[in-house]
């Protein structure tokens, strides 16, 4: 037998390395859009939410007392 001192990748090796980062690359790209989407509906219904409490304070600010 040869002793080869060939080093390296060979291009199936390359293409499939490729091919294993795109699909990393996808899921976290999908995974931070989630993410990002997440959090925006998630501020967005907490102003809602606190606008919500400061027009019932503004509301019943003006009412009497019921006792």
């Amino acid at each position: 037998m040869k002793a080869t001192n060939e080093k390296g990748l060979t291009l199936l090796e390359l293409l499939i390395s490729i091919a294993i980062l795109a699909m990393v690359v996808g899921a976290a790209t999908l995974f931070t859009s989630t993410s990002i989407n997440t959090q925006r509906q998630g501020t967005a219904r907490s102003k809602l939410y606190l606008e919500g409490l400061l027009a019932m304070e503004r509301m019943s600010s003006g009412l009497p007392a019921w006792r």
